[in-house]
């Protein structure tokens, strides 16, 4: 891992702690305020997820005729099949 610790930190089950190495990591005021978010492996599927900072904002852009609200219609198919890939409920 990037921050000097090891991969299997982003397995930890214990929400407690992970919660702490976060902590750590978003608080320290050394280089430690370089980091914008963590990756970490999901409890739902055993994928990557993303936790971002909100420091993180201003590198995040997109333009405005690029977002869609997640109640667009167009997005119910995606949406759907995403759904069904991780047995989730999908009420549109």
């Amino acid at each position: 891992m990037r921050v000097g610790s090891v991969a299997a930190l982003a397995k930890v089950a214990d929400r407690p702690l992970s919660q702490a190495w976060s902590r750590h990591f978003y608080e320290r005021g050394d280089w430690f305020t370089c980091i914008d978010g963590l990756i970490y492996t999901n409890a739902h599927n055993d994928e990557d997820a993303l936790a971002l900072y909100e420091r993180a904002q201003p590198r995040l852009a997109v333009n405005s005729n690029q977002v869609m609200n997640l109640n667009d219609v167009r997005l119910q198919p995606n949406l759907q099949q995403i759904a069904l890939t991780h047995r989730l409920i999908f009420r549109p």
